[in-house]
């Protein structure tokens, strides 16, 4: 959304989660304040509501694309064992 406003079935194919859980996602941010959603015909259409949040995320991401490496290294919390079955 930080590109422009998207419908729900957008945001599914450009995050590949599901459809349910993207209106989850979605529906808690816009109750959070931080998207809008706007009715056109028949699709939902989301968009940020402030172009700060926008900012803010490529802030966010350019901070863990320069200390990344260090998050995934890092050995104070060992990994959750897995279950084979």
């Amino acid at each position: 959304m930080r590109d422009g406003p998207l419908t729900v079935n957008e945001i599914v194919e450009a995050t590949d989660l599901s459809q349910s859980n993207t209106s989850n996602h979605l529906a808690c941010l816009f109750e959070c304040g931080l998207v809008r959603r706007e009715q056109r015909g028949k699709f939902v259409v989301y968009s940020l509501i402030d172009h700060r949040v926008a900012e803010l995320l490529e802030l966010a991401e350019r901070v863990l694309a320069d200390i990344g490496q260090g998050i995934y290294d890092c050995t104070r919390y060992p990994e959750p064992e897995r279950s084979d079955g």
